[in-house]
């Protein structure tokens, strides 16, 4: 049994001419009353043409469905234009995460 068996996931898709570019997958927790991205990929040439801006708003009006009270998303440190569009979109940064290689 998988999560994307389940009802609190979602998957928004985008094609262009019967090609996927691009999809959202979104999970709601019921725990922690929060939708988090696990997922947001857009086909290189398809990108900065407000894509991921559309699937971001179209899984933050699912959770309101889902009655969610915060949605998040791990990026890296180097994807400034992720950064940017979800300072845009309204995201704060909550925490920052850290790590050490040991032998």
């Amino acid at each position: 049994c998988s999560r994307l068996e389940h009802t609190n996931d979602k998957i928004y898709i985008y094609e262009n001419e019967g090609q996927l570019i691009a999809f959202i997958w979104g999970h709601f927790s019921n725990e922690k009353s929060m939708v988090n991205i696990e997922l947001l990929y857009v086909e290189p040439q398809f990108r900065k043409l407000g894509i991921a801006t559309q699937l971001k708003i179209a899984l933050e009006k699912w959770a309101k469905t889902m009655n969610a009270k915060r949605i998040s998303n791990t990026i890296h440190k180097n994807n400034l234009p992720m950064i940017s569009l979800n300072k845009d979109l309204g995201y704060q940064v909550s925490h920052v995460k850290m790590y050490k290689d040991i032998d």
